[in-house]
């Protein structure tokens, strides 16, 4: 069971743990019915002038995915404005993987 100590509403964005952690980004859903959460350029390290095209968030290998449940679970949308909790990959992984969606566009979700 989770408490308060470890659950992941109360961890600080960008924060590092062992078990994962709190990211923000940009939701992209794919055809497949999942989709990912692509981190904000500059969590990745790009800086103002930097040519990226802060529109398209790009594909990174920190990119969260989100299965198909927590998208309708929480009415996601392409592009829309995530805060969630994520974990690391187990071995069948290829990516980390949302655990909660705590904000969507700003939004408390109340978790």
């Amino acid at each position: 069971m989770a408490t308060a100590t470890n659950c992941p509403c109360t961890r600080g964005v960008g924060e590092e743990h062992p078990s994962g952690g709190v990211e923000r980004g940009k939701f992209e859903m794919l055809p497949d019915g999942f989709g990912f959460v692509r981190l904000d350029p500059g969590a990745l390290g790009y800086g103002r002038g930097d040519n990226v095209d802060e529109e398209l968030y790009p594909v990174g290998h920190r990119d969260i995915y989100v299965p198909p449940s927590r998208i309708r679970e929480y009415r996601l949308n392409d592009r829309d404005q995530i805060k969630c909790g994520w974990r690391d990959p187990t071995e069948a992984d290829r990516y980390r993987s949302a655990t909660i969606i705590l904000e969507v566009n700003g939004n408390p979700t109340g978790h």
